[in-house]
């Protein structure tokens, strides 16, 4: 604007001159050439050249107007494809949309060429613009012309000539910036693709580990209810058993009984006997006696032997009379009969012997009674040895299963224990927030089964808010807003935030850690869609893994209208442009 204000008063300047000159005369000049007219085609020349020049200018402005529309357009590409490639899936409609995208990508390329190209054309028509000037005003230094303020404006246009090599610069330091910013991005791209494995791998083993805790459950829920069956079981063994003694206690304490009533018995029977041998010793000694009595009667009355044998031989033969028998057995029975009265001693000693036959027959019925009562015990002993047999064989196995379990729940404490330990490492590593844990669980911090879900869901979206830092550190990394470059603060700003965002992002040795931490084969299974799902809807901040719980056609649908708001402010941009 300086240099056409400049020209304009030049101008005004030349045609007063010129009108001056026709009030006072035709001319000084005599045939020469005019100095004026010349100034006149010069400035007219000059005007023409710097037409041309503020043409070629606009022109040049426009090119770059295009050039910075097709950059951002690129980046909004980019954007668009990591947005997609975040969300691979194995859809062929969406690998045709990449093919398609990429296209798009191929051809704004070569559109972007095209228009380097045209710049590098527009720049020449300058240079050989410049260098018809720099004839000109060759011409005016030959001719000598007053031409001071016409400098002014050549250093003007010199000083513009300048300032568009410096702007050519900076589009090639641009170029060469976005050209190292391309490969960056296909370095994140990798280090992205690296991220995506290992939380395929994260998501894989901790479905896994989730079924592998819900099949624990399962089978301590059977445990237990075998171990349940088995202690019932083994209580009704235990009544049974208890039954069976309390059966057995009341048949010994009947044989008991009877075993003391025929005690008594024996006891009433040696009694009897030690009476009877009393009495049968009693009457030995009186024997004794006797005959001692009566050998003192033979010793003193030996001479009246003869009497008593005649009054013997009388006795004898009176007995004869009256049994009318010669024998001994027959005479002293059949005497006993007849002098029933005379004999009651051996009446007495006949019904002793009588009542001892009686009770030997009772002794041997209790006897018989007895092996009896031992048979039956016999039995009973059988029984109950078959009947704890099998309640040993039932106890050994229910101590088998038992053992089972035990080695089982051992197992599963070890495996518990290894998540447990992968829980923790991968919690600290990712400096999780203890607080939101506190206010879930409250003073119940340790890793358990019952509160490992809240830990896995905490570290779900620690990571989500990684990826989302990522990305947007990404986004401020690939900032080409040039008025916003300018201003320090701005810069300073971007600065912290990419020195914050780079502290949390891991990179390096950090990565290999986390692709080197190793993951239990026990806990390689798949979880419960509700408990998948509630983890989901708990990290919905990042939306790569919001995308994980959508199905095909949301995604679709998804896609679509991220394309069409994509055209609409693409659309948008190039009608206020022009």
């Amino acid at each position: 604007m300086e240099s056409l204000e400049t020209e304009n008063a030049f101008i005004k300047k030349t045609k007063k001159v010129e009108s001056r000159k026709k009030t006072t005369g035709n001319g000084q000049l005599n045939g020469d050439e005019n100095p004026f007219d010349t100034l006149n085609k010069l400035i007219c020349d000059h005007k023409s050249l710097f037409e041309q020049y503020r043409s070629y200018t606009k022109d040049a402005d426009k090119i770059f107007g295009k050039y910075m529309l097709m950059v951002e357009a690129l980046k909004q590409e980019r954007d668009t494809n990591k947005q997609l490639l975040q969300c691979e899936s194995t859809d062929p409609i969406i690998s045709k949309k990449k093919r398609k995208i990429r296209n798009e990508l191929m051809i704004l390329l070569n559109k972007e060429t095209c228009l380097v190209e045209s710049i590098t054309k527009t720049l020449e028509q300058i240079n050989r613009v410049q260098l018809g000037i720099n004839e000109k005003e060759k011409d005016l230094m030959i001719k000598k012309v007053d031409l001071s303020k016409f400098f002014e404006a050549a250093k003007i246009r010199f000083t513009r000539i300048q300032y568009i090599q410096d702007l050519e610069h900076h589009k090639y330091q641009r170029s060469v910036h976005y050209n190292s910013s391309i490969v960056e991005n296909q370095k994140l791209r990798d280090k992205i693709d690296d991220i995506k494995v290992l939380r395929n791998k994260y998501e894989v083993s901790y479905k896994k580990v989730l079924k592998e805790i819900e099949m624990i459950k399962l089978k301590k829920k059977k445990l237990l209810e075998e171990a349940q069956q088995s202690i019932e079981e083994k209580e009704t063994t235990v009544t049974m058993i208890n039954a069976v003694l309390s059966g057995n206690k009341k048949e010994e304490d009947l044989y008991q009984q009877k075993i003391e009533s025929m005690k008594q018995m024996i006891r009433y029977d040696t009694k009897a006997t030690d009476f009877l041998a009393r009495k049968l010793n009693e009457r030995s000694d009186l024997r004794a006696i006797g005959t001692e009595r009566q050998l003192d009667e033979l010793k003193k009355t030996m001479q009246s032997e003869n009497k008593m044998l005649s009054q013997q031989k009388e006795a004898l033969e009176a007995i004869q009379d009256l049994t009318e028998e010669k024998e001994g057995f027959m005479m002293v029975h059949t005497y006993n009969q007849k002098e029933a009265d005379k004999m009651a001693l051996f009446n007495y000693i006949a019904d002793l012997n009588g009542e001892l036959t009686h009770l030997k027959q009772k002794h041997n019925s209790l006897l018989k009674d007895i092996e009896e009562l031992k048979n039956e015990e016999i039995v009973v002993e059988e029984n109950y040895n078959v009947l704890a047999k099998k309640n040993e064989e039932k106890y050994l196995e229910l101590m088998r299963e038992m053992d089972k379990c035990d080695k089982e729940s051992c197992q599963i404490n070890a495996t518990m224990e290894i998540i447990k330990h992968f829980i923790e490492c991968t919690f600290k590593e990712l400096c999780c927030d203890m607080d939101a844990i506190e206010t879930k669980l409250g003073l119940d911090l340790d890793v358990n089964p019952r509160n490992m879900t809240e830990f896995l869901s905490e570290i779900e979206v620690e990571v989500a808010r990684l990826i989302h830092s990522y990305n947007y550190g990404m986004k401020l990394r690939s900032l080409s807003n040039r008025e916003h470059l300018k201003d320090e603060e701005g810069l300073d700003v971007i600065k912290r935030t990419m020195r914050a965002y780079e502290s949390v992002i891991p990179y390096g040795n950090e990565m290999e850690n986390f692709k080197n931490v190793q993951v239990p084969n026990a806990a390689l299974s798949t979880p419960a869609k509700d408990g998948w799902n509630i983890i989901q809807e708990k990290s919905v901040s990042d939306t790569n893994i919001y995308l994980r719980a959508l199905t095909k056609e949301e995604i679709e649908e998804t896609v679509k209208k991220e394309m069409v708001h994509r055209n609409l402010s693409i659309n948008h941009k190039l009608k206020s442009n022009k």
